[in-house]
């Protein structure tokens, strides 16, 4: 590449940088829209992070609600932006109100921005003991935990996403295999919490 042409490149990618953010929370808002804004404290690489939101966006694609994740924090909780949740990847030493393995994440909704956490090393462990893709399960787990912010704190059901307790058939047949999602009842919910 010629000098020019990597400077051109170079305030290509400044450029772009720059105002796709901008663009992603001009996006968001749409009704029915949630911006989540990333925090990672466990270092998880960039691609799986990739994969496991996209999983969680097209469950939440089903029930007609659109997600915008940003990893810039530039989102801002306001009365013209959408629902705004801050997501957390932590490990269980960083989170002292669960035991390690008995819990994937949390969700706590607090007044300024409600908080979702999800234990990236237990999402890895579970995986593997069950013998599916962990970016599937974790993509899985983030919506559930986005389901308690906006289904409430008794969300929880007997079978599906908002199961309480995922078994080992569970996460092989509901995760991997795509079964579990919220059912049509709790995308009308969503829908209107949303409103």
């Amino acid at each position: 590449m010629t000098p020019g042409r990597l400077s051109i490149v170079g305030v290509v990618w400044i450029l772009a940088a720059t105002v796709l953010p901008l663009r992603a929370s001009e996006r968001v808002e749409a009704s029915r829209a949630i911006a989540v804004r990333v925090t990672d404290l466990v270092g998880a690489p960039p691609a799986v992070q990739r994969r496991a939101l996209e999983q969680a966006a097209r469950l939440f694609e089903r029930v007609d609600v659109t997600i915008v994740w940003d990893n810039s924090n530039r989102l801002t909780s306001d009365p013209s932006s959408p629902f705004v949740v801050d997501l957390t990847l932590l490990d269980h030493g960083n989170h002292s109100l669960t035991a390690t393995g008995s819990v994937l994440g949390s969700a706590t909704l607090l007044p300024i921005a409600p908080t979702i956490s999800v234990f990236y090393g237990d999402v890895q462990a579970l995986a593997q003991a069950c013998g599916v893709n962990s970016e599937v399960l974790f993509g899985f787990v983030i919506a559930h935990e986005l389901g308690h912010l906006l289904l409430g704190p008794h969300a929880h059901t007997g079978l599906g996403l908002m199961r309480a307790v995922w078994t080992r058939t569970d996460v092989v047949n509901g995760v991997a295999q795509g079964q579990f999602r919220f059912s049509a009842e709790e995308g009308e919910r969503i829908r209107r919490r949303l409103r």
